[in-house]
């Protein structure tokens, strides 16, 4: 199993990697009522822009196992920032404005988390092993990026295994059910 985290200066070192996180991310984004932003077998949205960080976990024969997007609070591409603040500024028809308690922060040291997907059909040790490696990553990002925090709309359950790692982890937001899903903002300090 490797860890590899994406950036458009490495990007062109990992061959079909990128293209392999956005199908392995598609069907498990998108609510029914959405508007489809991809192509294709592909997920893609106006957040993924060369600010951005894509985090991969991929089995040793090279499918992706795991994967999340990690951008900058302080990102501008045109009219769009972050996702959870451009939600906040009402930006985004179909997400609530009231994802977070507090204003969306502005700040170098704190990125937006957003698109974690496992793979779908993993249980047991299996997908236990998978999300250590990827908290494992996500840590190992944060060093390189020199980032003290993540804000993060995650499903509810992240919190219960963010603790494995160096992360301190609190709600930053209500609960809002998509898709199925129970997401909620939280705030996560590294170290």
């Amino acid at each position: 199993m490797q860890g590899t985290t994406l950036s458009f200066s490495n990007i062109h070192r990992h061959g079909e990697l990128f293209g392999k996180i956005m199908e392995a991310r598609k069907p498990t984004q998108l609510p029914s009522n959405w508007e489809d932003t991809g192509t294709g077998n592909h997920d893609f949205d106006q957040y993924d822009t060369p600010q951005s960080r894509w985090l991969a976990i991929q089995s040793d024969d090279g499918d992706v196992l795991a994967s999340l997007r990690l951008t900058p609070t302080t990102a501008q591409s045109g009219v769009y920032s972050y996702m959870i603040r451009d939600a906040q500024k009402g930006l985004l028809e179909d997400v609530p404005k009231d994802l977070l308690f507090e204003d969306a922060p502005v700040d170098e040291g704190t990125w937006e988390m957003t698109r974690a997907n496992l793979k779908p059909g993993m249980f047991g040790v299996d997908r236990d092993v998978v999300r250590y490696r990827l908290l494992q990553q996500l840590s190992e990002t944060a060093k390189t990026e020199k980032i003290a925090k993540f804000v993060a709309l995650l499903p509810t359950n992240w919190k219960s295994w963010a603790l494995d790692h160096d992360f301190k982890i609190k709600p930053a937001g209500r609960v809002w059910r998509v898709g199925g899903r129970d997401l909620q903002a939280h705030i996560l300090s590294v170290g």
